[in-house]
């Protein structure tokens, strides 16, 4: 981190700090500052994510070296190795993106005092959802880690490398980048299907919503997403999912932030 990144993230801290005191002292935040102070709390949980899944995969990447040996054989990794590899990764993911759903409900709920759902409900369903989600997400990041060890290990004996260049190799596939890219596009998932389970409980009930998309209007906002920024709409497939064209909720791609704001449909 860089010391002018140091410097943003202490004003926000500090920022963040008064905000939370004054809603604890019952000063209703008007819905810019609410937003902005959600979306610090969406970072933080990115950042925690990308710490958590670093940790696992670095370890992973060191156990996998060992068991390689050199001359390096993927035949030593056993399907035993990438269980236990992948119980890890549930391990870690998981629990946050369960937080992650639940925080994004409740936003939602405090934009729009009017609306009553069963927060029951909402919570049974993070839980759900993070369970099966996250076993089939971790079984895809597992089936990939293998595809690019054995790709890696065929270029070792190709290009004629050393053990230690085939671990930094390797480096990219249970390094940092990945761990983010990972981490940020299924911190926005989570927060989607916070959003959503609100939105299936006010179908359920008759309600008719719109969706909004909503961007950080920042400089790391993509050309895909820019332009739909504040678009609102009031298609949905046949699953509830809010439709903008050809593309459903977010991430509409890896490393997506964005997210969507529901609201009661205008009546035509």
């Amino acid at each position: 981190m860089t010391s002018q990144d140091n410097l943003r993230s202490q004003l926000s801290n500090a920022v963040k700090a008064i905000l939370d005191s004054l809603e604890d002292s019952g000063v209703v935040l008007p819905g810019d500052l609410r937003h902005w102070k959600a979306f610090r709390k969406r970072e933080t949980l990115e950042a925690k994510l990308i710490r958590k899944v670093g940790i696992v995969q670095r370890a992973q990447l060191g156990h996998i070296m060992e068991l390689l040996g050199d001359p390096p054989d993927v035949g030593n990794l056993s399907e035993e190795f990438w269980d236990s590899a992948g119980a890890e990764l549930i391990a870690a993911i998981q629990p946050i993106l369960i937080e992650t759903q639940i925080e994004q409900a409740r936003e939602i709920l405090d934009d729009n005092p009017a609306i009553g759902v069963n927060w029951t409900a909402v919570n049974q369903n993070a839980i759900d959802w993070a369970r099966k989600y996250t076993f089939d997400l971790v079984k895809g990041i597992n089936a990939t880690s293998r595809d690019l060890l054995q790709t890696s290990v065929s270029s070792y004996f190709e290009q004629q490398m050393t053990i230690g260049q085939l671990e930094g190799m390797l480096t990219s596939t249970f390094g940092p980048v990945r761990a983010e890219i990972i981490s940020v596009t299924e911190i926005t998932r989570a927060a989607s299907q916070g959003e959503q389970v609100v939105l299936d409980q006010l179908h359920e009930q008759g309600i008719e919503m719109e969706a909004t998309w909503e961007t950080n209007d920042d400089e790391l906002v993509c050309d895909i997403c820019g332009p739909l920024d504040g678009i609102n709409t009031d298609e949905f497939d046949s699953d509830g999912q809010p439709q903008w064209g050809d593309l459903g909720p977010p991430p509409a791609h890896p490393r997506c932030r964005c997210w969507f704001n529901i609201g009661f449909a205008e009546k035509k």
